[in-house]
């Protein structure tokens, strides 16, 4: 049996179907092994969710970690999202509401605030 090897392509050239689809999203792709500082990522409008944001794919992790960065505008929303998979949801500064909901008659809605152990720069 074949030794598993590392690729060394860059990203869009692996084009597995979940790999394709981020690319189709149409936001700025961040590849390495962490993020140095989220407050420099450059993000750009994302068209499905109505914000700026950026993906984050890490190296090492077998697409098992991806990330976004998503920023919301002051009194804004984003628009609603269906997911297959739960979303952990880190709120960076200032304060905000996420509402989710199988049936539209039973909407839950988390309040949340930004998090204390992300320094403002």
């Amino acid at each position: 049996m074949q030794e598993p090897t590392i690729s060394r392509k860059p990203f869009a050239e692996n084009r597995s179907s979940y790999k394709s689809w981020v690319a189709s999203e149409g936001i700025p792709i961040i590849q390495g092994f962490f993020i140095e500082d989220i407050w420099k990522v450059a993000l750009e409008p994302w068209r499905r969710t109505g914000g700026l944001a950026a993906r984050i794919c890490l190296e090492g992790t077998g697409e098992t970690n991806d990330a976004y960065v998503c920023e919301i505008q002051p009194g804004k929303a984003l628009k609603p999202q269906r997911h297959l998979f739960e979303e952990l949801i880190y709120i960076v500064s200032g304060r905000g509401a996420t509402t989710v909901w199988n049936d539209p008659a039973s909407k839950h809605i988390f309040n949340g605030r930004k998090a204390r152990f992300f320094p403002r720069h």
